[in-house]
This record gives structure tokens, C-alpha cells and sequence, in this order.
């Protein structure tokens, strides 16, 4: 192709890191998890069922919550679930893109290849909510996506896409979601006398049974809530 000038050619360079995989058109669940205007019951229907213990956790955790207030608003602090059950491939497509955002920013320091994967990136930010590779660091991913935009907002990198790593897949856990759930109940828990960690809130007076994500010794996932 023709340089700015117009007088001499250029290559071409492709991108390094490949375009996202297609979700497959057969995966009933996939599709209905990654259209962000399907019902909790869609979800449900095409994805299964929560563990007994998973579903008292929630049921646990919200009662808890409906009694703790919210510093700001003074209202009780909802529990807003913004991802439970999944299968294997949307497992895999979440960490696609944790991934590639990872191999795309470690190409900032190669001028062409940044150029190159510049169109990528932004789509893959636009699936993430974020043009980093760590978590999200604003709020407006969430409250974006709250008002209809394509976003996973993710938080930590999910888990490889295997039964016996993901949690999600064998309908054991639930992420809430952190600027209406997470934070508000964090900043509440800092002002107690002593103050409080959410696993404290968790487990006390009332055992809700549920491993907080905080507390994870590698890849800790502030989001995230596991019925053991």
C-alpha cells in the first residue's frame, strides 16, 4: 500500500494477536449469556441450575445485606449478581479476552504492531471494560453496561476453562457486582468498630457459607462468592 506520501509502498502488517473466536451457534447457553438483553430465567433455562448451598449463600448473603446500609445513599447496600452459572465455552471466551488484552498491551512498546493492533484492541477493551490488562479501575464500565452497552467488566483474570478450575461452570459461584455491591459493603465494613473484612460479614452471626474471592491467596477475585 501507498506511505502518507503517496509515493512509495509500504507493507502491510498484520496484528499478532488473532481476532476473538466465534462463540459457537449451536451453544444455547453461550448465546444467551453473551446477549446482555436475555432474562435471569433465559440464563437459567439455557445454563442450569445452582448448587442447593449456592442458592442458600445468596439467599443468606442478601438477607445480611438488607440490614447493612450504604454509607452514601443510606439505603440498604442490594446484592447485585452480575454472573453465576456458565458453560465451558463462554468460560473460555472470558478468558480469551482477559488474554489477549494481556498480549495486546505487551506489543505497546512495538510501534508497528501497536499501529496494527490498534483496531483490535479497542474491540477487545469494548468486550472487557477496560484498555488495560489488569481489572477494570471506573465504575463506568459498570453503570455503561447497565444501560444496555456490550461489556464483562472484567474484574480478575477467570479461571482456565475447566470443570475443575471454573466454579461458574459447576454452578458454585456467583460474581456481585462491585460498584453496587462489593464496594459500598467494603466502605460500610470499614467504619464498624473493629472494622469487618467481608468474609467476617459472611460468617457471622449467621454462617452464610460462601468463600469470598478477597481471599484468594493467588489471583485474588474481589467479585467473587464460592459455595464450597
Amino acid at each position: 500500500m501507498p506511505d502518507s506520501s503517496g509515493q512509495s509502498c509500504v507493507p502491510v502488517v498484520d496484528c499478532k494477536v488473532s481476532e476473538l473466536k466465534p462463540l459457537p451457534a449451536d451453544d444455547v447457553c453461550a448465546q444467551v449469556l453473551e446477549n446482555i438483553h436475555s432474562t435471569q430465567a433465559q440464563k437459567d433455562a439455557a445454563c442450569g441450575s445452582l448448587t442447593p448451598e449456592l442458592k442458600d449463600g445468596i439467599a443468606c448473603f442478601s438477607d445480611k445485606l438488607s440490614h447493612t446500609n450504604d454509607i452514601v445513599s443510606g439505603n440498604p447496600i442490594p446484592l447485585k449478581i452480575t454472573s453465576d452459572i456458565r458453560d465451558i465455552a463462554y468460560q473460555a471466551h472470558l478468558r480469551e479476552i482477559w488474554d489477549k488484552m494481556k498480549a495486546l498491551v505487551a506489543l505497546d512498546d512495538d510501534p508497528v504492531q501497536k499501529n496494527a493492533c490498534a483496531a483490535r484492541r479497542s474491540e477487545i477493551a469494548a468486550e472487557k471494560g477496560c484498555n488495560n490488562a489488569g481489572p477494570y479501575s471506573s465504575d463506568s464500565c459498570e453503570t455503561a453496561s447497565a444501560e444496555g452497552q456490550r461489556s464483562h467488566c472484567i474484574k480478575s483474570m477467570p479461571a482456565s476453562p475447566s470443570p475443575n478450575d471454573a466454579q461458574h461452570t459447576q454452578g458454585k459461584a456467583f460474581d456481585a457486582s462491585d460498584y453496587y455491591t462489593v464496594a459500598p459493603l467494603q466502605a460500610a465494613l470499614n467504619l464498624r468498630s473493629p472494622p469487618e473484612t467481608i468474609s467476617q460479614f459472611l460468617d457471622a452471626p449467621t454462617n452464610c457459607n460462601l468463600i469470598w474471592g478477597g481471599t484468594f491467596k493467588t489471583n485474588k477475585d474481589f467479585v467473587h462468592f464460592y459455595a464450597p
